[in-house]
């Protein structure tokens, strides 16, 4: 009986693992998409918006950790939605 359950929980955490690394392979999408933008913003040279393109940065830093750390919690909230209103402005 005991080992039929702990199978039944081997099954459970296996079936996890599996949703959950399609969802991160959705995360590296989008954060590589997010670090792609942002590495061509570095790319410029404008002075004026220096600053606005760091905070950018840590925006996107932080997604990372949204998406793959969450138990560490966030500094500032990020989302997909904040991110790109973030690059249309600067962009």
């Amino acid at each position: 009986f005991r080992f039929r359950n702990s199978l039944g929980l081997t099954i459970i955490r296996l079936q996890k693992i599996i949703a959950r690394s399609s969802k991160n392979a959705q995360y590296t999408d989008r954060f590589l998409q997010y670090q792609s933008r942002f590495q061509k913003l570095v790319g410029r040279d404008e002075l004026v918006k220096r600053r606005e393109v760091a905070a950018l940065g840590w925006m996107v830093e932080e997604y990372r950790v949204s998406c793959y750390a969450q138990h560490l919690r966030t500094k500032m909230s990020v989302s997909d939605k904040k991110l790109d209103k973030a690059f249309v402005k600067l962009e």
